[in-house]
């Protein structure tokens, strides 16, 4: 019985010290005003401890489609930017406001504060694995949604791709692929007869861009490196005959501008954004190619003082109608 009131005493002491200690409010839970360090290391060791419970048993699919790319990288624009942020940015106003600080995902794994943390989150797959759950299912005490309420699987794991890629983007690249792809109308693309469409050409890699143009093209060089920006490998030949090779390419004369490119079994003629090549990749529909004809200033690699020309980028196949794929630009001021 001693014993007991020896054990139970202390025990009993402490419930009421520490329930004394949380109903005063001496504790501060502001987000300007951070944890002590052993707060900090129980909250932080807890978190971890219970993510990697719960993520050994996930199974990561292959994550390199460009089709998860795309959409991956138009949510995480959309939801994630604002805190974690995107390359070519430190900080924002919601980033420098929340406790704790959100890890800024542009950066290389190793440098981002999460990396920080003490925690081995092990191989590539592994730290995809924590990056769905964490997309999934949130996380408590701080500002990270749980967005599996609203997005399936598939979306989930197509942010995941993106932030694989993340870190090794720059600024240009990143506002290429989280750019929203602008909708066709319907009745554009009801101009391409199925039948009559040409099949895509497989095996080529999707990422490598060989462009015919003139030696002394200047405009094409300037297209050439826009492509790079955006993280295509980009071959060129100088091509003295370009009338012939667009005739044998099949490009329809009304379409034609300077320079010619073929990619992932499709032909792009003109000053096409690298964005609408990545669309063309990731959806392949039964065409030719794309093309934007003529040299309409403000599009890539005809820049000009800031302005923009409207001008449309035509999905064309054989002898159909070209269809429009996208739109760009605004109309100018008189």
């Amino acid at each position: 019985m001693k014993l007991l009131k020896v054990v139970l005493l202390p025990a009993a002491a402490a419930v009421l010290a520490t329930l004394g200690f949380i109903y005063s409010g001496v504790y501060p839970v502001a987000a300007d005003d951070a944890h002590t360090r052993p707060v900090y290391w129980a909250l932080e060791t807890l978190r971890e401890r219970s993510i990697a419970a719960r993520t050994g048993s996930i199974r990561v699919p292959p994550l390199d489609d460009y089709r998860l790319l795309l959409s991956g990288g138009a949510d995480y624009d959309a939801m994630c930017a604002g805190c974690h942020l995107k390359p070519g940015k430190a900080a924002s106003d919601l980033s420098a406001g929340l406790y704790p600080a959100p890890p800024n995902l542009a950066m290389p794994a190793g440098m981002h504060d999460e990396a920080k943390d003490g925690h081995d989150h092990g191989d590539r797959a592994a730290a995809a694995a924590r990056q769905f759950w964490i997309i999934k299912h949130g996380l408590k005490m701080t500002a990270m949604p749980a967005w599996g309420a609203t997005h399936d699987d598939e979306r989930i794991w197509a942010m995941v791709a993106f932030l694989q890629k993340l870190p090794t983007l720059t600024p240009e690249q990143y506002q290429i692929l989280t750019a929203p792809a602008p909708a066709a109308p319907a009745t554009d693309r009801s101009a391409l007869p199925q039948g009559g469409a040409l099949p895509v050409a497989s095996g080529a890699a999707p990422d490598t861009v060989l462009v015919y143009k003139s030696p002394s093209c200047h405009c094409c060089a300037k297209w050439i490196n826009h492509l790079r920006h955006a993280g295509f490998t980009v071959e060129t030949r100088d091509e003295p005959a370009m009338a012939a090779l667009k005739t044998r390419l099949g490009i329809p004369p009304g379409l034609a501008s300077c320079h010619t490119a073929q990619v992932g079994g499709y032909v792009i003629e003109g000053h096409v954004p690298a964005g609408d090549i990545l669309r063309l990749l990731a959806e392949r529909p039964r065409a030719r190619g794309l093309a934007v004809p003529g040299m309409p200033i403000g599009s890539p690699g005809m820049e000009q003082d800031g302005r923009v020309d409207p001008y449309e980028v035509l999905l064309f196949s054989g002898d159909a109608a070209p269809a429009v794929f996208a739109r760009h630009g605004t109309a100018q001021a008189p």
